[in-house]
């Protein structure tokens, strides 16, 4: 057990540091409560962002990655938001935010999806939405999503997959 006070990075019970990084950018996708995008960058390079991270810019044309985010929009009936791509998200709702983190956390197709309560602060018209969109992810492309959520939001997700575990 460590000493009190004593500070441990997961880092330092892991020997190879990099094993973790390429882990973390190949397996998972990650959809945060408070959607953390960057306003500085516009809409469509948050969203892109993960892919330039597992891969070299060198790799990726601009019209190949707008094809891309315009094909994960359409799939996840989003297309509302092809008018935002170019501005800061700091123009946005908060519920189109909470929609454009959910692409980005998608948008390299990770096998593993973990929302930490995607919709604890939209309506629930875009609730619907997010929850249809999640639904698509685990059934069109048999991917595993992991989900924190309150009580109050699970009757969004009662019919979201046939096999699910609650804790």
């Amino acid at each position: 057990a460590p000493e009190k006070g004593l500070k441990l990075d997961y880092y330092d019970l892991y020997p190879f540091r990099g094993k973790i990084e390429q882990v973390r950018r190949r397996y998972f996708g990650f959809v945060f409560q408070n959607d953390e995008l960057i306003d500085n960058l516009t809409c469509f390079e948050n969203i892109i962002f993960p892919l330039l991270v597992r891969k070299p810019w060198g790799s990726h044309s601009l019209d190949s990655l707008r094809k891309t985010v315009k094909r994960w929009l359409e799939n996840f009936e989003f297309e509302d938001l092809y008018d935002t791509l170019d501005r800061s998200p700091a123009t946005l709702s908060g519920g189109q935010r909470q929609r454009l983190a959910l692409i980005r956390g998608v948008i390299h197709d990770p096998p593993i999806l973990i929302a930490d309560e995607p919709i604890a602060s939209v309506d629930g018209r875009t609730a619907q939405g997010i929850v249809t969109a999640l639904k698509t992810y685990i059934q069109e492309r048999g991917r595993t999503v992991i989900l924190v959520i309150h009580d109050k939001d699970l009757s969004f997700f009662r019919d979201l997959c046939p096999f699910h575990i609650r804790l």
